[in-house]
C-alpha cells in the first residue's frame, strides 16, 4: 500500500536554469557598473536570485555531483553507503545541501560586509585625513569621550608638531531634522588636516554666529555665502547663523 512519488526533473531544470540565468545576468550588470546608482541593489538582487536558482537546480545536480564526489570516499564501506544513499534520493540530498548552502551564504555575507566596511573606512581615512595622530578621550559611557584642554596646549608646544586642530561634536536640529555639527578652535588648520577645499567664502575669517557648510549640503538646501539658517541645540533654543 506504499505510494511512489515522482517529480518532473525537466520542469525543475528549466525553472531553475531560467532563475539562475536571470540572477547571473543581474550580477553581470551590477558588477560591470552598468546599473549606475542602483549598482548595489542590482548586485544584491542578483545574488539572491542566483542563490534561489541554484537551490532549485540542486535536485538535478545532486545525483551526478554525489556520483563524482562520492568516488573519493568509496574506498570505505560507510563512504560507499553514503554515496548510494545520497544518489538514491536526490531531493532529500538537495534539502540537506540547501541548509548547508544557507549557512555558508550567511557566513560569507557577514564576512563580506565587515571586510567591505573595514576597507571603506581605511580608504576614507587615507584619502580625507592628513593627520598622523588622533587624540581622543576614552569612551566610558554613552556620552562622547573628551579630554582636558591642556592636552591641546601641550601638543602645540611640541617641536615635532606643525598643525593642531581640535574638534567638538554636537547633534543639532535643522528644519526639524537631526544634523551633526562640528566646532573647532582653528578652522584653517582643520580644513588642512581634513583635506577640504574651499570653493566660496572666507572660512579663515569666520566670525561668531557664522557657520561653514559643505557644497552638497548647500546645494540640497539652496544655501550660498551670506544665507541664513536656523539651528537648535540640546541646551539652546533655535537661533540664526
Amino acid at each position: 500500500g506504499g505510494k511512489v512519488l515522482y517529480y518532473d526533473t525537466s520542469s525543475i531544470t528549466l525553472g531553475g536554469g531560467a532563475v539562475t540565468a536571470a540572477g547571473a545576468a543581474a550580477l553581470a550588470v551590477g558588477l560591470t557598473g552598468a546599473a549606475g546608482d542602483h549598482t548595489l541593489w542590482t548586485i544584491l538582487i542578483g545574488v539572491l536570485v542566483t542563490f534561489i536558482g541554484i537551490a532549485l537546480l540542486t535536485p538535478v545536480i545532486a545525483r551526478p555531483a554525489v556520483s563524482v564526489i562520492g568516488r573519493v570516499f568509496a574506498w570505505s564501506a560507510p563512504g560507499e553507503l553514503g554515496r548510494r544513499n545520497s544518489a538514491r534520493n536526490p531531493r532529500r540530498t538537495a534539502i540537506t545541501a540547501a541548509a548547508l548552502m544557507v549557512s555558508v551564504a550567511l557566513v560569507t555575507a557577514i564576512s563580506t560586509i565587515f571586510t567591505s566596511a573595514s576597507q571603506s573606512l581605511a580608504s576614507v581615512l587615507d584619502d580625507d585625513l592628513q593627520a598622523q595622530l588622533i587624540i581622543s578621550g576614552v569612551q566610558t559611557s554613552q556620552n562622547p569621550p573628551t579630554f582636558a584642554p591642556t592636552v591641546l596646549t601641550g601638543a602645540r608646544q611640541l617641536p615635532e608638531v606643525t598643525t593642531v586642530a581640535a574638534t567638538w561634536y554636537d547633534l543639532a536640529r535643522f528644519q526639524g531634522q537631526p544634523t551633526m555639527v562640528t566646532a573647532t578652535d582653528d578652522l584653517p588648520a582643520l580644513l588642512t588636516v581634513s583635506a577640504t577645499t574651499v570653493t566660496t567664502g572666507a572660512p579663515g575669517r569666520l566670525a561668531r554666529g557664522q557657520v561653514v557648510v559643505d557644497d552638497r549640503f548647500a546645494a540640497d538646501h539652496h544655501l550660498r555665502v551670506g544665507s541664513t539658517l536656523r539651528l537648535a541645540f540640546a541646551r539652546t533654543d533655535e537661533r540664526a547663523f
